[in-house]
């Protein structure tokens, strides 16, 4: 299962503008290959929506079937946009 737990509206560079829902797949506890220790995490992804906003704000905590799984994809440049970090992913977390 997923969880909506967010709503977003996007602006295009066209200035258009659609609506995206965050989704949320279990949590999952990991060990971290540098300490050693465990933390709880859950990953994440971004579908769009036809429904308004104000629609998809009533959804949040709703569950859905699927999960939010991570695949390989072709290298991209992704900016921290808190810190201006500039790094290659070759992953993404999609929902399925």
């Amino acid at each position: 299962m997923v969880t909506i737990v967010g709503v977003k509206e996007v602006e295009t560079q066209d200035g258009k503008t659609f609506t995206s829902i965050e989704l949320q797949g279990e949590p999952q506890l990991l060990q971290s290959a540098t300490t050693g220790n465990y933390y709880l995490t859950a990953n994440k992804t971004r579908v769009t929506t036809l429904m308004h906003v104000e629609t998809c704000k009533m959804l949040i905590g709703k569950q859905l079937p699927g999960t939010v799984e991570k695949v390989e994809v072709e290298p991209y440049q992704h900016i921290n946009k808190e810190t201006g970090e500039v790094r290659m992913l070759d992953y993404a977390y999609v929902y399925q």
